[in-house]
C-alpha cells in the first residue's frame, strides 16, 4: 500500500525567461537536458515526492511559470496558496539577476512571504567561463532577504536533487512549528468557570426529654 505524503505544497519556479526553469524541472523529473526547450506559455506544474532528511514525505506541486512579460498579469494566480519558491538567474547573464528584484516584488505583493520558503537559484554554472554574477554576490543577496542560496547546473545535472531536497526540508521544518505552536496555544488556553459555592447544610436538632 502506498504511504501518504506527510505534507503537501505548491512551490513556484519564478525567474526571467531563458534561465533554464523548465530544464531544472525536467532534470528533476529524470528526463535527459535538451537545448530545444519550449517557452512556457502561463505556467505547467508536476508532482513530485521526496522524501526528507527527518524521513518524511512531502508532495511538491511545482509550477513552471513564464518568465515572459506578456504573462506578467497572471502571476498573481499563479503564486496564490503557494508554500515555496525557487528564484532563478542564469549566472552568466547580469539582467537576469538584477530581475530577481522584481519577482521577489511579485511574490510581496501575492503572498506573506515571511511564510514562504525560498530558495534563490543561480542556474548555469557549467558557463563558469562567462560567469557575470559571482557566487558571494548572489549569497550576500539571498541572506538579505532570508532566502537559501544554491548553484546549480541543467545542462549537466549538477545540485538539482540538492535544491529539491533543500526546498522540502524547510517546507517540513516549517509546518512541523506551525503546527507545533499551534499546539501550544490550544495547551495554553485555559477555560475559567465560576467558583461553585458550598451551600451550607443547615440541620434543625430537637433534643428528645
Amino acid at each position: 500500500m502506498r504511504r501518504q505524503p506527510d505534507h503537501k505544497a505548491k512551490v513556484v519556479f519564478m525567474g526571467s525567461s531563458g534561465v533554464g526553469k523548465t530544464s531544472i524541472i525536467l532534470r528533476h523529473n529524470g528526463r535527459e537536458f535538451s537545448t530545444e526547450v519550449t517557452p512556457t506559455l502561463g505556467a505547467n506544474f508536476v508532482h513530485s515526492t521526496i522524501m526528507t532528511q527527518t524521513s518524511k514525505r512531502v508532495e511538491l506541486e511545482i509550477w513552471d511559470t513564464a518568465g515572459s512579460e506578456k504573462f506578467a498579469c497572471m502571476m498573481p494566480m499563479y503564486l496564490r496558496r503557494s508554500r515555496g519558491a525557487f528564484l532563478v538567474f542564469d549566472v552568466a547573464d547580469r539582467q537576469t539577476f538584477t530581475d530577481i528584484l522584481k519577482w521577489y516584488g511579485e511574490l510581496e505583493r501575492a503572498c506573506n512571504v515571511a511564510e514562504l520558503s525560498l530558495v534563490l537559484v543561480g542556474n548555469k554554472i557549467d558557463l563558469e567561463h562567462r560567469r557575470i554574477v559571482d557566487e558571494m554576490e548572489g549569497r550576500t543577496f539571498a541572506e538579505e532577504r532570508n532566502m537559501m542560496y544554491i548553484e546549480t547546473s541543467a545542462l549537466q545535472d549538477r545540485r538539482i536533487g540538492e535544491m529539491m531536497h533543500t526546498m522540502a526540508n524547510q517546507l517540513i521544518s516549517r509546518y512541523e512549528s506551525r503546527h507545533l505552536s499551534s499546539q501550544s496555544k490550544v495547551e495554553d488556553t485555559v477555560v475559567m468557570t465560576p467558583p461553585t459555592t458550598e451551600r451550607e447544610n443547615k440541620c434543625n436538632c430537637t433534643n428528645n426529654v
